[in-house]
């Protein structure tokens, strides 16, 4: 019996129990090295995510404590501190949605995503703390 006849007796047995038919493509490629692309994520999103979380208090005593202590340099809210945010968003998705497509970890993809979704909606509510004028500081 020839390997073709063997698909077929196969795939006939398949369909008797209900199974759809499997696609006339026997040659299915599978890429290697998701977890690499998955790891990578999380790296990415917990970098963006670290610094999103320096820039929440800030964010609040300048939106919503009106406190007139001035933050340290480190702990500026500005522009280029809101982008690292939103690109370490940014790039976790990219790299979790790559490492999802290929053979490896699919739990770190999904937490790469979630916590790069997280910057990205942390980064957008920075945004809006930084255009708001802020609280005076007069009593």
């Amino acid at each position: 019996m020839s390997d073709d006849e063997k698909r077929r007796s196969l795939d006939a047995q398949a369909q008797a129990m209900g199974h759809p038919a499997p696609p006339e493509s026997t040659h299915t490629r599978v890429y290697q090295g998701g977890t690499a692309w998955s790891i990578a994520a999380v790296a990415a999103a917990a970098l963006g995510s670290v610094r999103l979380w320096t820039l929440v208090p800030v964010a609040l005593e300048r939106f919503a404590l009106g406190s007139c202590r001035p933050s340290p340099a480190s702990a500026q809210l500005t522009w280029p501190g809101i982008a690292m945010v939103v690109l370490g968003g940014l790039a976790a998705l990219g790299l979790a949605e790559y490492g999802i497509r290929r053979e490896g970890n699919r739990w770190l993809s999904m937490v790469g995503s979630v916590v790069g979704v997280s910057c990205l909606i942390g980064g957008a509510c920075l945004a809006l703390a930084l255009l708001a004028p802020p609280l005076s500081c007069t009593p």
